[in-house]
């Protein structure tokens, strides 16, 4: 735009938008590096097109606004409902990536899903490249409270891998055994919860990937090699009358996917069909407190 949009650029520029406007448009950007006067006539139909495009689930961003323009904006308390960018290059910047996401959600929503028990299960297929489970320390040691100095080992894992365990960053053995605790590195952030003093969970957010870290354990189990296959749950929580938990679907749009609650729950799934002759039950049992497995030869995965 060029020149002043007071009552009869409002005109102008509503008879313009009105044409330029199409099912294809996405996003509309309006560059007022060459307006010098804003109007309330010329707010209105800023207004009135930005209700248009949200309500059509687009968007309308303005860039290079002078000084005045911008102070009226201000004024009017409009500043915080426009989407404002300094310049027009940051402008299309965000809308790339705006329409990056797009593209990624839209993938994502034909993705096939689930519903079982309560519950929108998505599974996300990775490549079949190898993976596998490493192992160091006895979760038996811990459980049974036999553990020592002795049985502290220092090791190095990379910042994007996938682990847990009972250890604690840190220069000194002697130093860690007193922070020592419950331990998560989850793809580039790692916290962990001192069994002294669980008041005080600390974390550390790894800029590099392949980072080396180094720290001091007593048990951890970390995942090699990437995920073969991701599942996410699209349900939560709802309090019904009897004040008695029980998951509710939901996975409205409107509508939040989980109140309250907050989870990361990681398990290893077995597909009962396949040839199970390689498969390592004590090591697996070996991770965890209490583990059960259900043999069976049915079309439902056990429980």
């Amino acid at each position: 735009m060029k020149g002043r949009l007071d009552a009869l650029g409002a005109r102008e520029l509503e008879d313009k938008l009105t044409r330029i406007i199409t099912q294809n448009l996405s996003t509309l950007i309006i560059d007022f590096q060459q307006v010098d006067y804003l109007s309330s006539a010329g707010i209105r139909v800023l207004l009135s097109f930005y209700k248009r495009l949200k309500k059509e689930e687009k968007s309308l961003k303005l860039t290079s606004l002078s000084s005045f323009p911008l102070q009226v904006l201000e004024i009017a308390g409009l500043t915080d409902v426009f989407s404002i960018k300094t310049n027009l290059k940051e402008t299309l910047e965000e809308v790339v990536e705006i329409e990056k996401r797009k593209k990624i959600i839209s993938r994502w929503e034909k993705l096939p899903r689930h519903k079982q028990d309560g519950g929108v299960y998505t599974f996300l297929s990775e490549r079949k490249t190898p993976t596998w489970l490493e192992l160091s320390g006895d979760i038996s040691d811990i459980l049974q409270a036999r553990c020592s100095q002795d049985d502290v080992y220092l090791k190095s894992f990379l910042g994007n891998e996938c682990s847990i365990g009972l250890g604690v960053l840190g220069e000194s053995i002697h130093e860690c055994l007193k922070v020592m605790g419950e331990m998560v590195s989850l793809k580039g952030i790692i916290t962990w919860l001192p069994i002294g003093n669980p008041d005080t969970p600390d974390f550390l957010i790894v800029r590099e990937g392949k980072q080396k870290i180094t720290g001091y354990f007593l048990f951890d189990v970390t995942l090699k090699g990437k995920f073969n296959q991701l599942v996410t749950l699209a349900a939560f929580l709802k309090n019904v009358a009897n004040k008695n938990w029980q998951w509710i679907e939901d996975i409205s749009q409107n509508k939040p996917k989980y109140r309250d609650v907050t989870a990361l729950v990681v398990g290893v799934g077995v597909d009962l069909e396949s040839d199970l002759s390689y498969y390592d039950y004590d090591a697996l049992n070996s991770l965890f407190l209490f583990a059960s497995f259900k043999y069976q030869n049915t079309d439902t995965a056990p429980s």
